[in-house]
């Protein structure tokens, strides 16, 4: 990750809709300071540990959508973290502030059941990510 140090990235597959899914293990202490954003939506679930971004906190469980050319500052995990991350593209890190506002459109994603459901499309595959043993799935 440019304007970081490293991370651990397990990536998936591409899909016919062009986005970047990857589990990422960020180490403890793990920090990008830099002000920056991506030109592509971005949506995580984290797995373990806690990782924080614009002042906000994700803890086990608990899902974020960052919108396409959304100011990003202050990503970091104290105490390290796993993630399951989409981006709705090739992320490429822009460093500085966004040229224009942050897109609105999005997926329709939820958490049911122990599982993250994310609906690419209505009638589209959908991708289950089960919360518990970290199965990955796409199709019906």
């Amino acid at each position: 990750m440019p304007g970081a140090t490293a991370v651990e990235m397990g990536l998936l597959p591409k899909l016919p809709d062009g986005g970047f899914r990857a589990f990422v293990r960020f180490p403890k202490g793990w920090s990008r300071p830099d002000v920056g954003h991506y030109a592509v939506p971005e949506e995580f679930v984290v797995l373990e540990g806690s990782l924080s971004l614009n002042g906000e906190r994700w803890h086990p469980g608990s899902h974020a959508w960052i919108p396409a050319f959304q100011r990003r500052q202050g990503l970091g995990s104290a105490n390290g973290c796993l993630v399951f991350a989409w981006f709705g593209g090739t992320p490429r890190w822009i460093p500085g502030e966004p040229a224009q506002p942050a897109s609105q459109g999005r997926h329709r994603s939820s958490i049911e059941a122990g599982r993250f459901i994310r609906e690419m499309a209505p009638g589209a595959p959908q991708e289950t990510l089960d919360l518990t043993d970290w199965t990955w799935r796409y199709g019906a």
